[in-house]
C-alpha cells in the first residue's frame, strides 16, 4: 500500500469529522493535512493546558502584597466608597454627576465591576440598610474593605508618582489644589 493511502487512512481514523474532505488527495496534500492536524492536536492537548498550569502556578506564587493596577471603573468605585457606603445606583450617579470626574460609568460596567471587586474582596456587601421605610429593599449597599482601602492607597500613590515623574520629565501639568 502506498504511503499516501496510509496517511489518508490514519487521518480518517483519528479525524473522522474531516473524512469527507480527503477522499482523493495526492501524497503532498495528505502529508500537509496530517501535519496540520497533528500540530493542532499538540497545541490544544499539550501546549495550552501546560501553559495554563504554568500561568496558574506563577500567579499563585507571586507576592500577594504586590498590588496590581486598577481599571478606571474599579478605581472610581473604590474612590466613591472611600467616602462612605452606598448602593450601586448611587455609586454610578456620584461618578457620573461629579464635575471633576470626566469618566462615564454605565450600569453594565458598574455591576460587572462590583462583582469583580466583591470576588477580589476589595469591597463588601452590607447587610444592614440605612432606613428600611425610606429605602428600596432591592438595593444592595457596599463598603470599602480593609484590603480595598490598602489597594486604594497604593493605587493613589502609584498615580501620584506618575504625575511627579511626568513633571520631572518636563510635562507642564496644572497644579490642582
Amino acid at each position: 500500500m502506498e504511503k499516501s493511502c496510509l496517511l489518508c487512512i490514519f487521518y480518517i481514523l483519528f479525524f473522522p469529522h474531516l473524512h469527507t474532505k480527503i477522499r482523493y488527495v495526492n501524497k503532498e496534500t495528505a502529508r500537509n493535512l496530517l501535519l496540520t492536524s497533528l500540530l493542532k492536536y499538540c497545541i490544544f492537548t499539550v501546549y495550552i493546558p501546560i501553559m495554563d498550569i504554568v500561568i496558574r502556578w506563577i500567579m499563585s506564587n507571586t507576592n500577594s502584597d504586590k498590588v496590581t493596577t486598577l481599571l478606571d471603573a474599579e478605581f472610581h468605585i473604590l474612590l466613591v466608597l472611600g467616602a462612605g457606603e452606598q448602593h450601586g445606583y448611587a455609586i454610578m450617579k456620584t461618578i457620573n454627576d461629579h464635575p471633576d470626574i470626566s469618566y462615564y460609568l454605565g450600569p453594565a460596567t458598574l455591576y460587572r465591576t462590583i462583582k469583580r471587586l466583591l470576588e477580589r474582596s476589595l469591597i463588601e456587601e452590607i447587610g444592614d440598610r440605612p432606613d428600611p421605610e425610606n429605602d428600596d429593599e432591592r438595593r444592595r449597599y457596599y463598603k470599602l474593605s480593609a484590603t480595598g482601602q490598602k489597594v486604594m492607597v497604593s493605587e493613589t500613590e502609584r498615580l501620584s508618582k506618575l504625575i511627579s515623574l511626568a513633571r520631572d520629565w518636563g510635562l507642564e501639568l496644572p497644579v490642582i489644589a
